[in-house]
């Protein structure tokens, strides 16, 4: 066997009896790349040089910083990252082995994606005014590789004024953004001025951050699924900054939270159940899908290196998958462990595929004597947990925050915008003083990663939406519908949500199989080298996946590999989709509103213990057949009415026959 330091080229000096024991973890099984456990060299002069003299205490080089490397065993050859641990004088220097995606993700922990664009600004681009003009012309033509841009909502000031990022108005077929000319916002209970160009900001591409991503580390990120399908093609990362242009440049690297390579590869890789898998000679990233890599045929059959006989452990209790963001803050509504405990709670609540929450609908009082409005209450938010039965949970917690649907009335064109919480200013601070704003430079502020779908609307312009619907507009006063674009959700729950795409077949492994098998294998060199741990296995006809793939370098012997079964064990049981959990329901009745306004003194009025009792929102069950001939939810108010008179109200419901 024969290691190498890449850098100098020079082999290491290694004992007669090295051995390298490989783990190759499953990637979507484990956070574990490909790694080896520790091993010895030598401590000699020659090897200590090599490494740079890792054992002087005075030496300005840092220790434990990853180097290239290369192993090889025979016909194996495997390029790596390689860490010293620890050196033991006159003895033996420890170190270890990162290996394909070990390797890989080991780069991504050190570098800030913000650091693969610092500096950069959007070329010609020298005053606000051409700021401007550059993110009028994404918003009209649909972005470009680069850039999308829409309006997303931050909350409101202390004034009337809604607060957007992006608000735009169209009128004569001519585009305007609000913040075109100077505005006003109150802070700290004072009016202060907010000058042009504050409040607009485009966002990047995901798929463009990808392919410069990878493209740092030198890489190409090939064509997939991602990157050739709407909306996941155009998708975006929604960034928080209010003032990215105010200073007439647009630099890129304000317009990305300061997370690591690795941080973002993490959503990717959680968010949609996918592994980027690197091709070291040809310098490529692919990118597969848990689904693909189930349902491809099987190419590897291990029958001929089993040795001995297959140990099969059990589960003590089966599984269901979890999933959730690692920042909810965005919402103020409750989240729920589970879905199935939205229902209990709320028993005529029903997801609304188009904004992606759980709702349900109601009626209030209009104002009038006996007036009754219908209204919708939201109970659970879009950004809503995956989680349904009694099983253990698989947990996936996503490195995201979910960006919330909101309906606001006579704040933009599109009345459905996604709300972001509070916005950043990382170029300028808006504060009071004499002058009316304070120009300095604030420090950068953090926010978590948020993706979003960009559509475009019939009349051309782009919206932003994390379900497949965004509104249209189609007059002055706001009247909208919300149209479908694609079958495709970002939200975790529903139709084409994030689990009922890209997780239910591995949550169906978990409520019915992934029983754990452990099977000594005796690899060839070329196995060893070639078996990747995502791919399906047979052994004896029965197919398994892998979850921990072992051997030896330096020596030939069997190992113990871990799999996982992949039948479906009776009684199977599967997730319900959400229309069987929450099902519409006809009962053959409806309810009806009825009311009575009675005309009472002034005395009457002011002794009465329903004197200007608000009427709440009446969310009322199912109109079963058994609540005919009630008065239900009855509710009383005594209020003033025209002419100086008073009344006492009562307002109930009856159910009738459909």
């Amino acid at each position: 066997m024969k290691i190498t330091h890449s850098e100098s080229g020079k082999p290491f000096q290694l004992f007669p009896d090295t051995e390298i024991k490989i783990q190759r973890y499953n990637p979507f099984l484990s956070e574990y790349g490909e790694q080896s456990t520790p091993v010895s060299l030598p401590d000699s002069q020659y090897n200590r040089s090599i490494l740079g003299h890792p054992e002087n205490i005075a030496s300005k080089r840092k220790c434990g910083i990853l180097f290239d490397a290369t192993i090889q065993d025979g016909e194996y050859f495997q390029s790596c990252r390689q860490a010293v641990l620890d050196i033991t004088p006159d003895d033996e220097i420890s170190t270890s082995f990162y290996l394909n995606d070990g390797s890989f993700y080991t780069r991504l922990e050190e570098v800030y994606i913000t650091e693969i664009f610092a500096d950069e600004t959007v070329s010609g681009i020298n005053s606000v005014a051409d700021a401007i003009g550059y993110c009028k012309n994404l918003l009209i033509n649909g972005g470009n590789n680069m850039f999308g841009i829409f309006p997303v909502r931050l909350p409101d000031d202390e004034g009337t004024n809604y607060r957007i990022i992006n608000r735009f108005s169209t009128r004569n077929n001519q585009v305007t953004f609000w913040n075109e000319e100077e505005r006003t916002e109150t802070i700290d209970g004072k009016t202060i001025c907010v000058p042009i160009g504050f409040y607009i900001s485009p966002f990047l591409r995901a798929e463009y951050v990808l392919k410069r991503l990878f493209l740092h580390f030198g890489y190409t990120l090939t064509d997939n699924f991602l990157t050739l399908v709407e909306p996941f093609r155009s998708m975006v990362f929604i960034n928080k900054v209010a003032d990215a242009i105010v200073n007439g440049v647009i630099r890129v690297d304000q317009l990305l939270p300061k997370v690591t390579c690795k941080t973002v590869l993490e959503l990717f890789r959680k968010k949609f159940c996918c592994e980027f898998v690197p091709d070291e000679v040809s310098k490529t990233v692919s990118v597969l899908f848990f689904n693909n890599s189930l349902n491809e045929k099987t190419s590897y059959d291990l029958s001929e290196n089993l040795v001995g006989k297959m140990k099969v452990s059990f589960p003590e209790n089966y599984k269901s998958i979890r999933l959730k963001s690692e920042d909810d803050s965005n919402t103020d509504v409750e989240t729920f462990d589970t879905i199935d405990q939205i229902r209990s709670k709320y028993p005529t609540a029903y997801f609304d595929v188009k904004t992606g929450q759980f709702v349900h609908d109601g009626y209030k009082s209009s104002g009038t004597r006996t007036g009754m409005v219908s209204v919708r209450e939201i109970v659970a938010d879009n950004n809503q947990p995956y989680a349904q039965g009694n099983l253990d949970f698989q947990e996936i917690s996503i490195p995201e925050s979910i960006p919330i649907t909101q309906y606001i009335t006579r704040a933009a064109t599109y009345p459905y915008l996604l709300y972001i919480g509070e916005g950043i200013f990382v170029n300028s601070s808006l504060s009071v003083n004499d002058v009316g704003t304070d120009s300095t430079t604030s420090e950068e502020e953090d926010y978590p990663l948020m993706l979003s779908f960009v559509y475009k609307t019939s009349d051309g312009i782009t919206a932003g939406s994390v379900t497949g619907y965004c509104a249209e507009t189609y007059d002055d006063r706001g009247s909208y519908t919300l149209v479908k674009k694609s079958d495709y959700s970002l939200v975790y729950n529903g139709p084409g949500g994030i689990f009922e795409t890209f997780y239910r077949q591995m949550d169906n492994l978990y409520r019915n199989s992934f029983h754990t098998v452990k099977a000594n294998l005796l690899l060839t060199q070329h196995e060893k080298l070639t078996i990747p741990a995502h791919k399906k296995i047979s052994i004896g006809g029965a197919e398994f996946m892998i979850n921990s793939l072992n051997f030896i370098l330096g020596k030939n012997e069997p190992v113990e590999s871990e799999l996982y079964t992949l039948k479906m064990y009776e009684p199977a049981t599967y997730a319900k989709t959400v229309d069987e959990l929450f099902p519409e329901i006809s009962t053959g009745y409806k309810w009806v509103v009825k009311s009575t306004s009675t005309s009472i003194t002034e005395d009457e009025y002011n002794k009465s213990p329903y004197k200007d009792v608000e009427l709440v929102a009446i969310y009322p069950d199912f109109p079963y057949q058994k609540f005919s001939g009630q008065k239900m939810y009855l509710q009383k108010t005594a209020v003033s009415v025209l002419n100086g008179g008073y009344a006492l109200q009562e307002i109930w419901f009856e159910v009738t026959p459909v």
